[in-house]
């Protein structure tokens, strides 16, 4: 019998179009899920990016942009900064 691990840390990614897909995954997460979430979504880099309030309001989970070297703490989603397509 094999072991499985504990995901270590769930990414999402997509195109700008992917934004109501996005929305309807995160908002159907698990609650139990404690897995870090990267999120990277390719946006106009010209605009700031409203990706983190608008994932805020379909989970309870905390949202914020990641920051270069930030440890991942369970239960949060982290979105790429400005949404460049990078992480």
């Amino acid at each position: 019998m094999t072991a499985t691990r504990p995901l270590q840390l769930l990414v999402v990614g997509g195109s700008a179009g992917a934004l109501e897909p996005l929305l309807a995954i995160v908002g159907a997460l698990p609650p139990a899920l404690e897995t870090p979430i990267a999120v990277l979504l390719h946006l106009s880099p010209r605009q700031p990016s409203l990706l983190p309030q608008l994932l805020g309001h379909v989970t309870s989970r905390r949202v914020r942009e990641a920051e270069d070297k930030e440890p991942l703490a369970p239960g949060t989603i982290y979105v790429a900064p400005g949404a460049s397509g990078s992480l």
